[in-house]
């Protein structure tokens, strides 16, 4: 569902102006499509699909970068092992 909500009880901006953006695109192009006597344009039908489409493909870019980011910090974070051997001759 709707997680406009971040961690730490603030409204999340950026999801709330895409929530918008898209209610505001879907009442347009339903009121230009779907309203009785509007004629078929697939102009609208592409451009809104190209938006749609492009806005997942941003999505799951910046969730891809934000993954390796937080993946690079963590084993960058761990400790590094340090194994020494030591050797003892017997005459």
């Amino acid at each position: 569902m709707l997680n406009l909500i971040q961690v730490d009880g603030k409204i999340d901006l950026a999801k709330t102006a895409a929530f918008m953006a898209h209610v505001l695109m879907a009442s347009a192009f339903l009121r230009l499509q779907a309203w009785p006597g509007s004629e078929f344009n697939e102009t609208i039908w592409f451009v809104y699909g190209g938006f749609a489409i492009a806005h997942d493909a941003y999505n799951r870019v910046t969730a891809m970068v934000q993954d390796n980011r937080i993946r690079k910090m963590a084993v960058e974070a761990q400790p590094s092992v340090v194994t020494t051997m030591t050797s003892v001759e017997t005459q």
